[in-house]
């Protein structure tokens, strides 16, 4: 993950509690379809039927990436809106350029600059997510940054005082 002169100064902790590894023999493991209700962030359900190929912790949420049989393409749930997993039958693996394709066109979205104000309660999180040199000090409390966000509509959703 590191090189090895970062790696002494670097520390990550990752306790292997048993629901992870239950996460990975129940979802990955075995080839199984996996058939489930979804629930999007407005409440809708949906059914889906997908081939499970990664789980990922994305800051402090779980998600799984799959290829969805009634999309037809690749998917990401997070897995606290999967409700009612059942194994299906067994599937054989896409190829492996197939997913190397979707992340090449993933890491190759449009970015747009953004700038936003920040209220000092929120500085250290910013800081630690964007770094501290995209921060400048406007006043006591508000903090002005500029920065670079994939052009998507989940990409501000979290942003309350933009300006």
């Amino acid at each position: 993950m590191t090189s090895a002169n970062i790696a002494p100064k670097l520390d990550l902790t990752f306790y292997d509690w048993p629901g992870r590894s239950q996460i990975k023999e129940d979802i990955i493991e075995h080839n199984w379809l996996l058939n489930f209700e979804y629930v999007d962030q407005k409440g809708n359900k949906t059914y889906r039927v997908v081939e499970p190929y990664k789980v990922h912790l994305r800051e402090m949420h779980w998600y799984l990436f799959a290829y969805s049989l009634e999309r037809e393409d690749y998917r990401t749930f997070k897995l606290t809106r999967i409700l009612n997993i059942q194994k299906g039958g067994s599937f054989l693996s896409r190829a492996d350029k197939e997913c190397r394709e979707v992340k090449q066109h993933n890491d190759q979205q449009n970015l747009v600059s953004v700038q936003l104000l920040l209220d000092v309660a929120v500085r250290d999180q910013f800081i630690e997510r964007y770094g501290k040199n995209l921060v400048k000090k406007v006043s006591t409390r508000d903090y002005l940054a500029t920065i670079e966000l994939p052009e998507n509509r989940f990409s501000f959703q979290f942003f309350s005082r933009i300006r």
